[in-house]
């Protein structure tokens, strides 16, 4: 991993992430809120924040050497409970959220 990528952070706020928050169960249908994931390419680690409270903290594995991870903004286009790499090995992928032509966390 390249050490200028490792000291940004990758942001990810859409309205479509409110649907990966009710599927992790923060909020209801009834009030759309704002949620904003922040992934740190040194820490390894997603953030995710509703209407500006830390919500929750995974870890996620970004891109290896070779394997560069975009950073930016990005809205999500698609999410899944469960889904199979079909580049690297039909590894597990639980609960992603697809941004970005092909990328994910």
């Amino acid at each position: 991993m390249h050490t200028a990528i490792s000291a940004k952070l990758i942001h990810i706020a859409a309205a479509a992430l409110t649907g990966a928050a009710l599927l992790f169960g923060a909020g209801n249908a009834a009030h759309a809120n704002q949620i904003v994931a922040k992934v740190s390419l040194s820490q390894q680690i997603m953030e995710v924040t509703v209407d500006g409270r830390p919500t929750y903290t995974w870890k996620v594995s970004t891109g290896a050497r070779g394997h560069i991870t975009p950073t930016g903004s990005f809205k999500p286009t698609r999410m899944h409970e469960m889904w199979y790499s079909k580049k690297y090995d039909n590894a597990p992928m639980p609960h992603s959220v697809f941004f970005s032509g092909g990328y994910a966390v």
